[in-house]
């Protein structure tokens, strides 16, 4: 049986990888690490001089998404560029109305792209102009976002752009850290079965690092939602459904243990 070696502190891994000390290169062949080198290792936290083995492993950990990002535009067209615009304000501010009637802080509505563009016909003469007002949206409670999309919907009308819809973490700090916690216990016990299956022990710990920051997965498709045709009223005639799901954080590390 071997026993587990050197828990690292959850602290630790938050700040990033730890690099406890660097290690010299292996040794060819089988060599049985002295008491004296052990030592020497436990004090210094390095393996300088002494056989050593290496491991890489991923964990993960995973948590529900709070946070609905959306990515939400109007375009309008006109004969005129004053009339494209005027069109296009109005239908841009009844929107942005309808944002903070649904909750959302005016800090959390930024407006990230205005374009006015020339339209032309298959003849390639001018047809009159375009204009795209986008906005980005940070709503804070992922169970309003089908309130939020079917306003949208119902105050920009035909002229809505939904470009993008995202769900994030809003504090990734703890699932982050049980990943890296997750992915030092298979490192671990990647390197133990290797030194067993090479006829050693595993030893002290030399180091271990992050090998890249985590990863946010999402559990499925975090598509935009279809949104669904219209009633009298101009909103969708069934709550657009938009499920929250899971996100899972992964986390990859390499452990270096001395053997013997």
């Amino acid at each position: 049986m071997l026993a587990r070696r050197s828990f690292v502190s959850l602290a630790a891994l938050a700040a990033g990888g730890l690099a406890l000390g660097a290690c010299g290169a292996p040794q060819a062949g089988r060599q049985v690490v002295s008491p004296a080198a052990t030592t020497r290792a436990q004090a210094t936290g390095g393996c300088a001089g002494v056989p050593t083995v290496t491991a890489t492993a991923l964990g993960q950990a995973s948590a529900t998404p709070d946070t609905l990002l959306l990515t939400l535009g109007v375009e309008t067209e006109a004969p005129t560029v004053a009339a494209a615009l005027a069109t296009d304000d109005t239908k841009t501010l009844a929107l942005v109305a309808t944002l903070r009637s649904a909750g959302i802080p005016a800090a959390d509505v930024q407006s990230t792209n205005l374009s006015i563009s020339p339209d032309y016909n298959g003849k390639g003469t001018l047809d009159g102009y375009s204009v795209t007002d986008v906005v980005s949206v940070t709503d804070p409670d992922v169970a309003s976002a089908s309130r939020v999309i079917d306003g949208a919907v119902a105050a920009a009308g035909n002229s809505l752009q939904f470009d993008n819809l995202q769900l994030a973490l809003s504090n990734d700090a703890t699932p982050a850290i049980e990943a890296r916690v997750d992915a030092v216990r298979r490192a671990e016990a990647r390197a133990a079965a290797m030194a067993t299956a090479a006829g050693s022990t595993l030893g002290p710990l030399c180091s271990i690092s992050d090998a890249k920051s985590p990863i946010y997965q999402p559990a499925g498709s975090s598509g935009a939602p279809e949104l669904r045709s219209a009633g009298a009223s101009g909103a969708p005639s069934v709550p657009t459904p938009v499920e929250a799901g899971s996100q899972t954080v992964v986390a990859q590390v390499t452990v270096v243990y001395a053997v013997g």
